[in-house]
């Protein structure tokens, strides 16, 4: 009798302990399934850290989504004020991509202008979309007060695997 209830004990918190892991999501994430918008040079969104004075590149796959406005989804928060110094907006309906490149005031959100930036995108911040699209690329670069974000219908158009190119490379664009 008491080797099954020790048998019993045993299952049950091993079928428990399996189920948590499953359901389990890990510790960093502080975004879930957001769809940050990109419609304008005044209407987007950029991932930052999740508190100022961060390292941009640490801080991938716990980036929060700022934007320039309220958006549709409760976990974004709004651009500190003077962040964003320029933007560009451009819109390739052939290739299926939107983007905006800029320049930014690092000093805004206390990011260290010897910070060389970082790049958060799809792979790194799961179940994010930025305009419904599932590929995206978003890199913030501090010691070039520079930025920029691209949705993509298509995985060709967003180059996620060259980050230490810069956004100028990644993201062709305006960045005055």
């Amino acid at each position: 009798m008491t080797r099954m209830f020790i048998g019993a004990i045993i299952f049950v918190f091993g079928c428990s302990s399996l189920s948590n892991v499953i359901k389990a999501t890990p510790l960093f994430r502080r975004v879930d399934n957001v769809d940050i918008q990109v419609l304008s040079e005044t209407t987007f969104c950029s991932y930052l850290p999740p508190s100022p004075g961060l390292v941009i590149a640490e801080a991938e796959g716990e980036a929060v989504p700022f934007c320039t406005g309220p958006q549709s989804s409760p976990s974004t928060q709004t651009f500190p004020p003077g962040f964003i110094a320029s933007a560009h907006f451009e819109q390739d309906d052939v290739n299926g991509f939107v983007q905006v490149t800029g320049r930014i005031n690092p000093e805004a959100y206390d990011l260290a202008l010897t910070d060389g930036g970082g790049q958060y995108d799809n792979k790194n911040e799961m179940g994010g979309t930025c305009n419904g699209y599932t590929y995206w690329v978003n890199l913030v670069e501090p010691q070039e007060g520079t930025f920029c974000i691209r949705c993509c219908q298509n995985k060709k158009d967003c180059n996620t695997g060259i980050s230490e190119k810069g956004c100028e490379r990644i993201v062709p664009g305006n960045y005055d």
